[in-house]
């Protein structure tokens, strides 16, 4: 062989193992104070914004972007309440925002929400969890926390709560939807009472609405409004007052 060939040969050699020891070197199996090699380093080094931090790569200055109108929630599947595009997109002013079209509060539930029994048991449970503590199990305003409060917390017997003649708004079914979902503002901004819309879904703001008119109307009744078995089931039940007459149908 040609002594330029042999040259060209352990050249070429030469060149394959000193790049095979600076590849090998680059992946160092011992632990080094050395910073490591970076052969691509715009993965290695790409940008990130944290949330909740400042950027001056946005005009606004935020790194955090708000969603593209139109931008369709995910994460919350399975939901037996998904009814599809709009749901997520809540689209519907009357379900979700109690409102109708003219911007107004609604005066009554949206027709679209069933009401049955099953509706009105869930809006006890909704409304024992999460009103009753300050509005107390009746609706009279006087729960375990509301008598704490620095002022009289409302009372859902009050007509201004059920009667339009006497409250325009605060007596509609939507204002009351509205209220659970986004809480009392002040006219300072601060929140009388705090909004449970994170943890009120909406069609269970909806049944907790129906259960307080439920009560509202239990308290304009009367027994006799009741079916006779039902009056008679509640006479017989009635505590004993030592001395009281017996009750009707009662027990002689």
């Amino acid at each position: 062989m040609p002594m330029s060939m042999k040259i060209a040969n352990t050249t070429i050699a030469m060149l394959v193992l000193a790049s095979v020891a600076a590849f090998g070197g680059g992946c160092r199996g011992d632990r080094s104070s050395s910073r490591p090699r970076q052969f691509i380093p715009d993965m290695d080094d790409s940008p990130k914004f944290k949330p909740q931090t400042k950027t001056p790569f946005f005009a606004d200055g935020r790194a955090m972007r708000s969603p593209v109108q139109g931008t369709v929630a995910f994460g919350v599947l399975p939901d037996p309440a998904a009814k599809g595009r709009e749901h997520y997109l809540k689209e519907d002013d009357a379900f979700f925002r109690g409102k109708g079209g003219d911007g107004a509060f609604l005066t009554t539930i949206p027709a679209g929400v069933t009401l049955d029994q099953a509706a009105l048991e869930r809006g006890q449970e909704r409304f024992n969890v999460y009103c009753a503590s300050c509005h107390g199990y009746d609706g009279l305003g006087k729960g375990t926390v509301g008598k704490q409060w620095s002022y009289g917390l409302p009372n859902f017997l009050d007509p201004k709560y059920w009667d339009l003649k006497v409250d325009a708004e605060k007596s509609r079914d939507g204002y009351i939807f509205h209220v659970i979902r986004n809480g009392v503002a002040a006219p300072d901004g601060s929140l009388l009472m705090p909004a449970y819309g994170y943890s009120v879904r909406p069609e269970d703001a909806w049944k907790i609405v129906a259960y307080i008119r439920s009560i509202q109307e239990a308290s304009r009744g009367s027994l006799q409004d009741l079916p006779e078995a039902e009056r008679q089931r509640l006479q017989q039940n009635r505590p004993k007052t030592p001395g009281a007459a017996p009750a009707a149908g009662g027990e002689k």
